[in-house]
């Protein structure tokens, strides 16, 4: 049951490649491309500390307003794939969805949790779960005493965040953060 949940189940199909129809074929390569962008991402947003997401490009302007470049990029990125995923692979189309469609959950998951680390860059909380993925480095004592966060940059992104804060909480009993 394990495969039929994965990722790699949506790549095949009872049908034949003669018979399954463009679209289909459309919609399994698009989920190709967002795996293989969230696992890329991962291997290197994963693996950065936050220390150093944090203080890439400090000289940069859009740094002193909004936040530091490679969190705000990373948000930015996995948030759209995250509302393709959402609305693309699922038949109700719901981007306010608890949890991603069937055939994208493992992927899903993989992409929440690199949103949670790039929002703990930004925003300064921890979001449930964290610190259980082995994608994300694990965050040094020392590391959130001098960081300076970020409100979100837009109404767009404040929603994106969060929905991504309903899905991480819809399945645990704890509460969100509080400010």
């Amino acid at each position: 049951s394990d495969f039929f949940d994965s990722d790699e189940s949506c790549l095949y199909s009872d049908r034949g490649s003669d018979g399954e129809s463009i679209s289909h074929k459309n919609r399994r390569l698009l989920l190709q491309k967002i795996c293989q962008s969230v696992r890329c991402i991962g291997l290197i947003f994963g693996k950065i500390s936050e220390k150093l997401a944090s203080s890439m490009s400090q000289s940069c302007h859009i740094t002193k307003i909004k936040g530091p470049i490679l969190p705000i990029v990373v948000t930015r990125t996995l948030s759209n794939l995250s509302d393709i995923m959402l609305t693309e692979f699922s038949e109700e189309k719901d981007l306010w969805a608890k949890e991603y469609p069937f055939g994208t959950r493992s992927a899903g998951t993989q992409l929440d949790s690199l949103l949670y680390k790039s929002y703990r860059c930004l925003h300064g909380f921890t979001l449930v779960g964290q610190s259980k993925d082995a994608t994300i480095a694990p965050i040094a004592a020392n590391e959130t005493t001098k960081a300076q966060y970020y409100p979100p940059e837009s109404v767009k992104a404040t929603v994106q965040l969060y929905r991504c804060i309903q899905r991480a909480y819809s399945k645990v009993r704890r509460s969100p953060p509080k400010a």
